[in-house]
């Protein structure tokens, strides 16, 4: 019970005799409300079924302010917990038997909203009362003593000042409330508040009514903590309020005060004492010129220069200074119409909730006058792209084009990309058109580099082909290098050659590939000396390496001193580790020394990778086994540098230690492993085990494609039931139908058919691991045994003779589909003899 006397607190309405006219005046800060009522005048509550549960009862319907509606969404984003929700909802929980909650905060704060999840939340079976204002509550304390109540009853007085200037709620009530345990929940602003406190003296009931109720604040500025759970809300409106007031948010306010301040905007358009015809147009100019893609703030100068476009003819506008005072005045302790930008004096930005809302009831078209008076503030590339977007979706192309013209070919490329991206396809064409206006070939040269899919793809490769048609250098240089990555190599040939003859490194580097490919080390030679000549340390550092198999070692030292001088580290680690091998220990260790530290383990195995091979070729076994455990030791993660030592011992006969290397990562599912260990176990004395990891291999490296196997098996299975039912059909009936004879020769001739298709699944190529074999010729043969077992006891004899006949016809079938190594297309034949031989 809360303390102080039952008199009934002092109320400010004043009626007069003649009309019932009430003027209720709070203090200068508060409202002013003009209403007629009799002197006795109250509202009987509602009966009492039809009061909801708290857990039945919709936040909207009790006080909740609206926020902007967007399709697909609820009327409300969800509800995100506050710092102070704790503490509310443990109030309301101790309430629950009898109590009072009392939630302050600043107007629009989410008072009303943190107090109805708390009691929805806590007390979901309580009834729900949410009563008129001038309700008549005297006989509450004793309703909620019924049968119907007794499960319990909140009193929900959202914007408790209007209860208490009604007298509708009064100290006596309230304990009296308390005493028949009805949970008191109630909501009051900081300015209602304090207009109570400053209108009456503080002895009177309503300041110890609300002294005595512990008022709970909710604070204005979210939390870090608090933006953190907005953001996992998932609700665009909830994040267009983050996004609008970065630095300090007040969420919970800007969706209040969102509406109301798009309210007062469109209302201001109309002439009258509460309208701003003025200030309404310059508000509705600064939208348009955000809508024309415009996003930079906006001056002052410009939206006094535009305004007059959205006046209307009958208005009697406001002075300009009262308008921008209009628009510029804080509304709801969140908002202004306009805001000023901080980049400068005199820049100003439309409220961010009215450019997301406001053309949602904006018919009109954007006036030429606007299009024109963007078109000239283009500076950047990201203006105009933003600009031709908003054009075209407004079916302006001609602004599109004209602000498109003025760009490069690479930039225009990018628009149409970020254009077709957005779903702005008459832009993507648009700016397309500018591109190959001004080169065709730099122009499909630039939309390769702007696709999503990575690698060379087929389309890649088409625009690439025009672009070198058209004599694009670096087209024709990407064009030669996709194409000897697809393995195309003969086709690749006459475009890096002419690449590399108009100076392209890159092409020159696919020449020396090529010609090294072709065993040509001398033309290799000169296109590695060209490359080197016109590219930099990278280059020379690749010459120095082909100097190093097939020429001068003392030249190919020099060209990787010369590129470790230009500070490339893997020249200078090589460079380290042949200085070793010639027995200069010191010079060795000074070059390593040189490399930090961080890049070392990757060095390593890069020098294992470029200088294994070629001590290989020159047969120096001590130097490439020591490469490859560099390599391993330094890189323990990688499978790559113990795969590639396991290689060089499978080569050098050295299966069992090979094996031992390598079985850990077969057993882990790494696919080179797996295919060194089957080869390394074929030539040993575990050949079973070989064909069983090449098996594994297969498995992994064809997923798709052992996919297909399976289905053609399971088609053969299938096909072989067909003729086994109608042969056993034909021959166990005693049915003299002429049709018997053709139908058992049918019978036995696809029967014949089922026995040839395995040898022609392995003429073309499909292969089924041995076990999945045998298991589809066990079962295919217990299941063709129910034709025969349906027929009756004619088709005993015939069981004696399908019981041995079948799984040994299946497990031959099954023989012609078993896997050696699998199949490899032509393009990925290069890749598996690559990946076969890393060492050599």
């Amino acid at each position: 019970m809360l303390d102080g006397s039952s008199d009934r607190s002092v109320s400010n309405s004043m009626r007069d005799v003649h009309g019932g006219l009430v003027i209720q005046m709070r203090d200068q800060f508060g409202e002013i409300h003009l209403h007629q009522q009799r002197p006795d005048e109250t509202v009987p509550l509602p009966p009492v079924h039809e009061w909801p549960r708290c857990g039945d009862t919709a936040p909207e319907t009790v006080g909740v302010h609206p926020t902007r509606q967007s399709e697909g969404l609820p009327p409300l984003p969800p509800y995100v917990l506050r710092e102070t929700d704790r503490e509310l909802r443990a109030r309301v929980r101790d309430a629950k038997r009898g109590g009072f909650v009392l939630v302050t905060g600043p107007s629009s704060v989410g008072k009303t909203r943190a107090a109805f999840e708390a009691v929805r939340a806590e007390l979901p079976r309580h009834t729900f009362l949410a009563p008129a204002e001038n309700a008549d509550l005297s006989g509450l304390p004793a309703l909620a003593g019924t049968r119907r109540l007794r499960s319990g009853l909140v009193l929900w007085l959202d914007d408790l000042n209007r209860y208490l200037s009604r007298d509708s709620v009064n100290l006596s009530l309230l304990n009296r409330l308390i005493e028949a345990r009805v949970t008191v929940v109630a909501t009051i602003n900081n300015k209602a508040l304090k207009a109570q406190f400053d209108r009456v003296d503080g002895t009177s009931d309503t300041v110890r009514l609300l002294r005595a109720a512990d008022p709970l604040p909710i604070g204005q500025v979210w939390t870090a903590d608090e933006v953190d759970r907005v953001s996992e809300a998932k609700d665009e409106r909830l994040d267009a309020a983050l996004e609008a007031q970065a630095g300090r948010p007040r969420v919970a306010e800007y969706l209040v005060a969102g509406p109301q301040v798009l309210r007062d905007w469109r209302v201001a358009r109309e002439p009258g004492d509460d309208g701003h015809p003025r200030g309404y147009a310059l508000v509705a100019a600064a939208l348009d010129l955000r809508k024309t893609g415009l996003w930079r703030p906006l001056p002052r100068e410009l939206l006094e220069e535009l305004h007059h476009l959205y006046l209307r003819e009958d208005a009697d506008p406001e002075p300009l200074e009262e308008a921008w005072r209009w628009v510029s005045e804080l509304r709801y302790g969140v908002a202004r119409l306009l805001v000023p930008d901080d980049s400068g004096p005199g820049l100003w930005d439309p409220y961010y909730y009215l450019l997301e809302t406001a053309h949602r009831f904006d018919e009109e078209e954007i006036p030429e006058q606007v299009w024109e008076a963007a078109a000239g503030r283009l500076r950047e590339v990201t203006d105009r792209i933003s600009y031709g977007m908003r054009a075209v979706a407004h079916d302006r192309e001609e602004y599109c084009v004209r602000a498109l013209r003025p760009l490069p070919v690479d930039e225009l490329v990018r628009a149409a990309f970020i254009a077709g991206r957005r779903g702005y396809t008459d832009m993507t064409r648009l700016a397309f058109d500018l591109a190959l206006d001004i080169d065709m070939g730099a122009a499909h040269y630039y939309a390769v580099l702007h696709f999503s899919e990575e690698g060379p793809t087929d389309e890649k490769i088409d625009l690439l082909r025009r672009s070198a048609e058209h004599g694009n250098l670096d087209g024709t240089s990407l064009l030669a290098f996709y194409l000897f990555l697809r393995g195309r190599y003969k086709e690749a040939r006459p475009w890096f050659l002419r690449a590399a003859e108009g100076g392209d490194v890159k092409a020159m580097t696919l020449a020396a590939l090529y010609a090294e490919r072709e065993e040509d080390p001398d033309e290799a030679e000169k296109w590695y000396r060209a490359a080197a000549e016109a590219g930099g340390a990278s280059q020379m550092h690749e010459l120095g390496i082909h100097l190093l198999r097939y020429a001068d070692r003392e030249e190919a030292v020099g060209r990787l001193r010369e590129a470790s001088e230009n500070g490339y580290s893997l020249a200078t680690w090589a460079l380290a580790e042949l200085m070793f091998q010639d027995g200069d220990h010191d010079e060795a260790e000074r070059l390593r020394q040189s490399v930090p530290e961080a890049e070392r383990a990757e060095l390593i195995v890069e020098a294992a990778e470029v200088l294994g091979p070629i001590m290989y070729f020159h047969e120096r076994w001590d130097d490439v086994e020591r490469l490859w455990r560099a390599a391993a030791e330094a890189a323990p993660d990688q499978p790559g540098p113990r795969v590639g030592l396991g290689w060089f011992l499978h080569r050098r006969e050295r299966h069992q230690e090979a094996i031992a290397e390598v079985r850990g990562l077969a057993m882990k599912g790494d696919e080179e492993a797996m295919l060194l260990l089957s080869s390394c176990l074929e030539h040993t004395d575990s050949r079973f085990m070989g064909r069983g990891w090449s098996n594994l291999w297969f498995r992994s490296r064809y997923k798709s494609y052992y996919r297909k196997v399976r289905l053609h098996v399971i088609c053969a299975c299938a096909a072989f039931l067909v003729p086994e039912a109608l042969l056993l059909g034909a021959l166990t009936s005693q049915d003299t139908n002429p049709a018997r004879t053709p139908l058992m020769m049918a019978g036995l001739a696809v029967f014949l058919v089922v026995l040839t298709v395995p040898y022609l699944f392995r003429r073309v190529g499909f292969f089924l691991p041995r076990p999945v074999a045998t298991l589809a010729a066990v079962g295919t043969s217990i299941v063709g045994l129910a034709p025969a077992l349906i027929l009756g006891p004619e088709a005993g004899a015939w069981l004696l003779l399908a019981v041995p006949v079948v799984p040994f016809a299946l497990r031959a079938m099954s023989e012609h589909l078993v896997v050696d190594l699998g199949p490899v297309d032509d393009e990925e034949e290069g890749e598996k003899e690559k990946d076969t031989s890393p060492s050599e």
